[in-house]
């Protein structure tokens, strides 16, 4: 996950059905409180064995951590698209 308010890599765990973007985005696009992909599942966890990769990132020093929350920006949608089209 990206935040400007974070001084870590987040590896995000899950991604949200939701799409509720406090600023447009570049293209205008401002939605608040859609589905992303309608009918789908609330919510969608990856497959990957963070707790693994976040061992081997911090045996290369790298400062990082798992996020319960990708927040409900385009992070979020991105993850959650990929997620469902896995």
């Amino acid at each position: 996950g990206v935040s400007s308010m974070s001084q870590q890599v987040n590896l995000e765990c899950r991604g949200f059905n939701v799409a509720d973007f406090r600023i447009p985005d570049v293209s205008g696009w401002q939605p608040s409180g859609e589905a992303i992909v309608a009918g789908a599942s609330p919510q969608l966890y990856t497959a990957l064995a963070l707790p693994e990769i976040l061992g081997e990132m911090h045996d290369r020093g790298v400062d990082c951590a798992i996020s319960t929350d990708p927040g409900r920006y385009i992070c979020n949608y991105i993850f959650y698209s990929s997620l469902h089209a896995a």
